[in-house]
């Protein structure tokens, strides 16, 4: 018997565009519709998602060119 470990339970999606977190999210779905998704429009609704959560995700997926705070690093 094989056993198949799951890669990830939770996964939050960073994206200015709700678009984008959608397909994101349904592609994450039809991997595994068991995964939890968290989705956010902004750095600071992920860090105000994350401080609150004891439920860290496994993946996060950032959108590296957003207004305000993005994903690059000076």
């Amino acid at each position: 018997m094989c056993a198949v470990m799951k890669l990830a339970f939770h996964v939050l999606l960073i994206d200015d565009n709700p678009d984008c977190n959608f397909i994101m999210r349904e592609f994450i779905r039809m991997v595994d519709d068991g995964i939890t998704v968290s989705q956010v429009e902004s750095a600071k609704q992920a860090e105000d998602l994350l401080a609150g959560s004891g439920d860290f995700p496994e993946v996060i997926f950032v959108d590296i060119n957003m207004p305000i705070t993005d994903g690059q690093i000076s």
